[in-house]
């Protein structure tokens, strides 16, 4: 029989007396499941993936985690987990024989996203079944595990690791960032490096907590050694609350007490993709916390008193998670115990009186919250407090019309001003009974048998982010210098000059110094401006070279940077052809070496685009490969670029997607002349990328003439390349593996965040669709170099056109967007659609404070310009 890990992992010699520690585990393959039966009777695994994506659910203690497969063979009903490279990995405070591990196995369907309608989910997701086993009691190593509820087996490895908790104060576990970003009043976010875990914190002054045993008691000594004690930690056991987990002694004379958070993060993160949830939806959520509070009322006499969105999660099956950790330093008796805090949306009596927090007060407080899950909006909302007060005060609630009657009926009752007249003032059952939960079996919801409406990927949440200000500064005295209408700026030391663009010339001597270097380059095909230069082969040395026919000088065929000293026959034409660009020699010589039927499409040389007199430049690409075009484009050679797209060059054709194609370098030098000739010659995606950095570059000339030649204001959404697979690295897109999201910001949302209301009335008038959507906005990396596509921070990075403008504070162009048909109410775009959420890609939800701010000024200018259309 082997070996236990209780014992085999103790590494201090105490055996059975296994102390704190880490439990790892791993998930290997897994064979024999029940998949879903394909349409197909051999179908291509690739195939199957697309249609269904397979995600496994381990719990231990409480603390669920998720993991994804990385390969399946739908055949064999075959599945290789992410978490055999990247295993689950749980906090203990003590190893106990009597917990265990579960690890439930799912499918899910691949179009099963965030807007599916929540009654419909149960139906897109599908229970393979699951495994149970204790870690302390397994043997050591792989061991392969029946599957019940459904078949096959799957191989898990568990190890422990004993390991002391060390004080928070320990930088090298733990990580205290400070107030969590969502907005909590007194919540600090905590991550444990060890095991990537993350938890919510509460200080509390530890004179006050009373659920500690006696200074100088063993229980005392275990909160000293930053173990929670017995007392402490059993005072509050719910399915909905989340436990508490570590306590610890601050030396201010503090007790902080940590939570973990859900790894389905926060319920308002995923409200803000939806927008709004439906009924079915709000109601499951708004059921689970009436568990909460008849839990905390009935069994505990505890009053929430800041029932808050910044405190709930879901956990990875999609069920509620109260991160509260202060409730468990209350002390418990007959008495009502009134948990410290400050809403921010108070019941009406604790703003008018002393009486202070009630049970009516956390009823009020959930048909807060249950009145933004069913609209989208907070009912009395304000950003100044003051106002806010006012509104709750003396406001009237305004309930849509389209919410059904029984939804509008309950948050009448519980947003009801008086409180002796709201729904819960005589207890739970009354709220239990209105028909808005007439449906609802409440001994299922408790025992957590309820499908929930979408189970969250663990993967796909953010829990910290702070928001991004942007206040422009006063820039130091520092040499700037111009090129090309563009302004740098020397930062670093004078041995090691940094430079870095800070703008754009506002004048037209850009535009009109590319236009004349273009005209003068065309003059030089003219025979009158004969350089004397003629292309040659010489039979002896068997090379080509160049001869004057002035001064018969003779150069050799190659450029200053030769690649490789013999070459194939074709290379040494292309050797030829580079040479000629390098040296700037006339049309005459190009016509003569492009007899030789010189492929055009090639790399052909590394442009260097550093500005003279700028050395370096961090954060940008100065040394950039180019082709033939592209280098008669850079150099503002009008005739060589007409020479080489009628000798085959293909305008679209690129070596760094980026950076090219032609056009896009034609528009960076604002040459119209230049943009003319290659518009008609680009295609779809690189014409609108075009228009895209014209419109960045303000450059209102080149976006007429874009426009005029018919290049559409939008990319489809199969133009956004895939994001890389998150464990193996590549790309999946029919464009360039070189292309980002980023690279492909539409044009509306570019002119939206500069605020340039110019640009966006003419997008709009050429078809720019209002609702367009947007993702991985520059700006919120925090690079230390910022490129000027991301000098403008935003808190939306990912989202739709109208909010990047409420962001940054442009009414006039939210009203052109209304105006022009632009939706608020649409859900948060999906990348790539239908999957949700994308492996690789993170929508970074939008701190609170911000999204509700933009929420609520989307409404306001909406109503505003309906009622201006009544008025007209």
């Amino acid at each position: 029989m082997p070996e236990t890990l209780h014992k085999s992992e103790s590494n201090d010699g105490r055996g059975d007396q296994t102390g704190p520690g880490i439990l790892t585990v791993k998930l290997g393959w897994a064979y024999g499941l029940s998949l879903p039966v394909p349409d197909d009777p051999d179908p291509e695994d690739e195939m199957w993936e697309r249609r269904w994506r397979a995600y496994a659910i381990a719990e231990y203690e409480g603390l669920q985690l998720s993991t994804e497969a990385m390969a399946i063979y739908a055949a064999k009903g075959a599945v290789s987990w992410a978490a055999g490279h990247r295993p689950f990995k749980f906090d203990v405070l003590s190893a106990s024989p009597a917990s265990e591990l579960t690890v439930s196995l799912f499918v899910r369907a691949s179009d099963s996203d965030a807007s599916t309608p929540s009654g419909e989910y149960e139906n897109q997701s599908i229970h393979l079944g699951l495994i149970r086993l204790n870690p302390f009691l397994i043997g050591s190593g792989k061991q392969k595990v029946d599957v019940q509820d459904g078949t096959g087996r799957v191989e898990v490895e568990v190890s422990y690791t004993q390991k002391e908790v060390p004080p928070l104060k320990t930088q090298e576990v733990w990580s205290v960032r400070g107030e969590n970003s969502s907005g909590g009043l007194d919540l600090i976010y905590v991550e444990k490096k060890d095991t990537g875990r993350s938890y919510g914190m509460k200080a509390v002054d530890i004179g006050t907590v009373h659920a500690v045993a006696a200074p100088g008691s063993d229980a005392d000594t275990a909160v000293v050694n930053m173990a929670p004690s017995l007392s402490l930690r059993s005072a509050i056991q719910h399915p909905f609350i989340a436990p508490l987990k570590f306590a610890f002694r601050s030396s201010e004379g503090a007790l902080e007490l940590l939570s973990p958070l859900a790894s389905g993060g926060y319920l308002f993160d995923h409200l803000q993709r939806e927008r709004q949830f439906n009924v079915h939806k709000a109601r499951f959520y708004a059921a689970e916390l009436v568990c909460i509070l008849e839990y905390l009322h009935e069994d505990k006499h505890i009053i929430l008193n800041s029932l808050e969105p910044e405190n709930i999660l879901l956990d990875s099956s999609g069920h509620v998670s109260l991160c509260k950790p202060g409730l468990f330093a209350l002390e418990l008796g007959d008495g009502d115990h009134i948990l410290p805090g400050t809403p921010k949306y108070p019941a009406p009596e604790a703003l008018l009186d002393d009486r202070g927090a009630s049970r009516a007060g956390d009823w009020w407080a959930l048909g807060i919250i249950l009145y933004e899950m069913l609209t989208g909006i907070l009912p009395f909302y304000h950003k100044d407090a003051g106002e806010r007060r006012y509104k709750i005060l003396g406001q009237d609630l305004q309930l849509p019309e389209s919410l059904p009657s029984t939804a509008r009926d309950i948050l009448t009752k519980l947003i009801d001003k008086d409180p002796i007249e709201r729904l819960g003032a005589n207890g739970v059952a009354e709220v239990k009974a209105h028909p808005f939960f007439h449906a609802v079996k409440w001994h299922e919801c408790l025992q957590r048998r309820y499908t929930t409406p979408f189970k969250p990927h663990d993967a796909a949440v953010i829990f910290w982010r702070e928001p991004c200000t942007y206040q422009p500064f006063k820039r130091p005295e520092r040499e700037q210098r111009e090129f090309e209408g563009e302004v740098y700026e020397q930062i670093g030391t004078t041995e090691f000059p940094l430079w870095i663009p800070i703008g754009s010339v506002n004048d037209q001597s850009k535009r009109h110094a590319a236009d004349k270097n273009a005209s003068v380059s065309q003059d030089r095909g003219d025979d009158d401006d004969d350089d004397g230069w003629e292309f040659m082969w010489e039979p002896t040395k068997q090379q080509f070279y160049f001869k004057n026919r002035f001064t018969d000088e003779r150069v050799t065929a190659k450029p200053k940077a030769a690649v490789r000293d013999k070459m194939s026959p074709p290379a040494v034409e292309h050797e030829a052809l580079a040479a000629a660009l390098e040296a700037g020699y006339s049309q005459h010589v190009f016509s003569e070496i492009l007899r030789y039927s010189t492929n055009l499409n090639v790399r052909i040389l590394d442009y260097d685009q550093t500005p003279d007199g700028i050395g370096m430049r961090p954060e940008t690409r100065d040394i950039v490969p180019v082709t033939p075009l592209e280098w008669a484009v850079e150099h503002e050679r009008l005739d060589l670029v007409n020479l080489f797209l009628e000798k085959g060059a293909d305008a679209n054709f690129t070596i760094s997607p980026r950076d090219g194609p032609a056009l896009l370098k034609a528009v960076k030098r604002q040459s119209q002349r230049l943009v003319e000739i290659l518009v008609q010659k680009t295609d779809r995606v690189s014409c609108t990328r075009a228009l895209a950095l014209a419109v960045e570059q303000q450059d209102i000339t080149t976006t007429k003439t874009l426009l005029a030649h018919g290049v559409r204001c939008d990319f489809e959404e199969s133009d956004r390349p895939l994001p890389p697979r998150p464990f193996f690295g590549d790309y999946d897109s029919n464009l360039s593996r070189g292309l980002e999201a980023e690279d492909l910001t539409p044009p509306l949302v570019r002119a939206a965040r500069l605020g340039n209301v110019a640009l966006v009335a003419l997008l709009l008038e050429h078809g720019a669709d209002p609702n367009t959507a947007y993702h991985d906005l520059g700006g919120r990396r925090g690079d230390a170099y910022e490129t000027r596509d991301s000098t403008i921070p935003a808190n939306f990075s990912c989202g739709r056109v109208v909010q990047i403008a409420m962001e940054m504070g442009h009414s006039e162009i939210v009203h052109l967007l209304v105006d022009a048909g632009a939706d608020i109410a649409l859900p948060h775009p999906v990348w790539p659609k239908p999957v949700w959420p994308v492996p690789g890609h993170i929508c970074q939800p939008v701190p609170r404070a911000v999204y509700v701010e933009v929420r609520a000024g989307l409404e306001a200018a909406v109503a505003a310009r309906r009622g201006q259309k009544l008025l007209s």
